[in-house]
């Protein structure tokens, strides 16, 4: 990662300096210098330095904290994200399953986005200890892409999440013929070896590349017939991540570890609940089919053949308005 030197006045005659090469030292008038290593830095950086939004040199996502957020805390922030995600999502899970409407998951999708985003800064402020949140943010933004691709790259171990495995259609059935390869998908998974998994890659390839692109809209599906499998994959990929983050070597002491241990049963119950409520690609095409009935019922009532333009609608509105009263 290339670095930007930042220089942090503690005090008129003390400065905390990080180069490019990410070391950190210590400077005062004279120009003598101590060397420090991160958490020193920032330990004295804390002291002395009031967290000012204008402030360049400070982390400019003050919802969350400080420039000096270590990883442990940029992974507690993203973990509350998911959790709220994961709330959404259990509290109707036949509505978040839902063929039909995928439009009504755009807020659940972007707190599952947005905790996997701080999941993965989280690993690599603890993977890299030359680097700072300020550096997440200008090398990374929310390209999650690129932060999954250099996290795997650290040595972050997680394979692909099949949340829906894919019913076997004909073989003349193409429907993922036309969709876009997300091959840097590659890079962290390999390539798909599967129809479930190259379905799992399209569906969160898509709304992860979205969500790059517009950082915090709320992305949805894009492509008909992929809302069956996007909310689920990337609820498991969530749960998947943080689960082997915090399993992660040294990120966690085992008490604190052991205080995060919710992510496998929730990976265990979207497994469950998704068998006990999503529609298969079969009843979906035959609710549809009974809409169709319903429609076409509709079309033999008694009644005009075709619906009366806007002008006689509005006077039909007014009659009814004005009836049993005067006109006075």
């Amino acid at each position: 990662m290339k670095l930007k030197q930042y220089h942090f006045n503690t005090s008129p005659n003390i400065t905390v300096v990080r180069d490019t090469e990410g070391r950190f030292y210590q400077q005062d008038g004279t120009g003598k210098r101590k060397s420090l290593d991160r958490d020193e830095a920032r330990e004295l950086i804390n002291l002395h330095i009031r967290n000012d939004k204008k402030n360049e040199s400070q982390f400019t996502h003050t919802p969350i904290g400080e420039q000096w957020f270590g990883h442990r805390e940029f992974f507690e922030h993203g973990k509350e994200f998911v959790r709220i995600a994961r709330n959404e999502l259990s509290r109707d899970w036949k509505k978040s399953f839902d063929l039909l409407f995928p439009e009504t998951h755009q807020s659940t999708v972007y707190n599952f986005l947005h905790g996997v985003e701080l999941g993965l800064k989280a690993y690599m402020l603890f993977k890299d200890e030359r680097i700072l949140p300020i550096d997440l943010k200008g090398n990374y933004g929310h390209n999650i892409q690129k932060l999954l691709i250099d996290a795997r790259k650290n040595s972050l171990e997680f394979e692909r999440c099949v949340v829906i495995p894919y019913e076997n259609q004909s073989e003349e059935e193409d429907i993922l013929g036309a969709y876009p390869e997300n091959t840097w998908l590659a890079e962290v998974f390999g390539n798909a070896s599967s129809e479930d998994e190259r379905r799992h890659d399209i569906a969160i390839g898509i709304n992860f590349e979205r969500y790059a692109m517009k950082g915090t809209e709320y992305p949805i599906s894009i492509y008909e017939g992929q809302e069956y499998y996007y909310l689920a994959s990337i609820a498991g990929i969530a749960y998947t991540l943080f689960n082997e983050i915090r399993n992660t070597d040294g990120f966690f002491d085992r008490k604190r570890r052991d205080r995060h241990d919710e992510f496998e049963i929730w990976l265990k119950e979207l497994h469950t609940q998704r068998k006990n409520y999503i529609l298969s690609e079969k009843e979906a095409i035959e609710k549809l089919a009974e809409l169709d009935t319903f429609f076409d019922k509709c079309d033999d009532l008694p009644g005009p053949k075709s619906e009366p333009d806007w002008e006689e609608q509005l006077e039909v509105i007014k009659q009814s308005k004005g009836s049993g009263t005067t006109n006075t």
